[in-house]
């Protein structure tokens, strides 16, 4: 299955997996911002993981959650955050 979530992640030279765009209209539009660094996915903590490792994690399944921290917030969101996100591939949906 070909999927996208609307995000792409880079990897920082200590190992943090970041957000590094956010594609308009995407799926993750609105819930992620470039620079979020992300922690886990599905419950799994990724600090630590490959790059590769940790995309299998994202493609795994028809659904995913995602931990992050909020390292640079957006105009108006206030101070650094922890949070999570949770969407279905795209094509599915929620009844």
């Amino acid at each position: 299955m070909n999927q996208s979530y609307g995000f792409g992640l880079g990897t920082s030279d200590a190992g943090d997996k970041l957000v590094s765009k956010v594609n308009p209209g995407g799926l993750a539009d609105g819930k992620l911002f470039v620079a979020d660094q992300i922690v886990a996915i599905n419950g799994t903590d990724i600090r630590g993981a490959s790059h590769e490792d940790t995309i299998a994690l994202l493609v795994a399944g028809l659904s995913v959650e995602l931990n992050i921290v909020r390292r640079m917030a957006p105009p108006g969101a206030g101070p650094m955050r922890q949070g999570s996100i949770s969407t279905v591939a795209p094509g599915m949906h929620i009844a």
